[in-house]
């Protein structure tokens, strides 16, 4: 694993996303009590009904960039979740791929399970009332082996074909999946997402 990379990353999305929220904050100061509690930042309480659950299945699909001699290759996966407690969310997250080697015959095929915890934001700011950051962790299947994963995320999610009961939403995600015990190459992630939410 390449602890500068990770940290860089980690590091580099929490001050982006900050500087984000702290505009925002400024803009609604001077808004109503109800919009100010609203804001990026949404206030921690416990879920009252199925809508703030936000149970949710979707369908991913990528490219996948490992570090070293391998080239870009196609991702897909499967994410669940919900959100056992405003604003935090909980899920899994399975992705599969297969990126062939520019050195040897060799390719690298990874699957993953991933757990994911989630931090959702709120507001009225458009993409970022609908983002979120996390971080997954999980077990990284190879086809000689199996490596402990750990990956920030960065993503949103834009609700379409809305109704009373449930919506489609179309997003996008960033994820460095670093592995922390052993020397297999990091990879970079990049996913649109289509969900269902019940």
């Amino acid at each position: 694993m390449h602890l500068n990379s990770f940290s860089s990353i980690v590091v580099g999305l929490t001050l982006a996303l900050s500087a984000s929220a702290m505009a925002q904050t400024g803009e609604t100061s001077e808004s109503s009590n109800s919009q100010s509690s609203s804001g990026v930042f949404p206030r921690v309480e416990a879920v009252r009904d199925q809508a703030g659950l936000r149970p949710h299945v979707g369908a991913k699909l990528g490219v996948a960039n490992p570090e070293g001699s391998y080239d870009t290759s196609a991702e897909m996966g499967l994410d669940i979740g919900f959100q056992p407690y405003v604003p935090f969310g909980v899920g899994l997250a399975i992705a599969t791929s297969s990126n062939p080697s520019e050195t040897s015959a060799k390719d690298l095929e990874r699957t993953s399970v991933l757990a994911r915890g989630t931090y959702n934001f709120g507001g009225s700011t458009i993409v970022l009332k609908d983002s979120w950051v996390g971080v997954a962790a999980g077990p990284v299947f190879r086809n000689d082996g199996t490596d402990l994963g750990v990956a920030p995320i960065v993503g949103f999610d834009i609700p379409i074909l809305e109704n009373e009961r449930s919506h489609f939403t179309l997003g996008a995600d960033a994820k460095y999946l670093a592995l922390v015990n052993s020397d297999e190459s990091d990879s970079l992630t990049l996913s649109g997402a289509l969900k269902y939410w019940f």
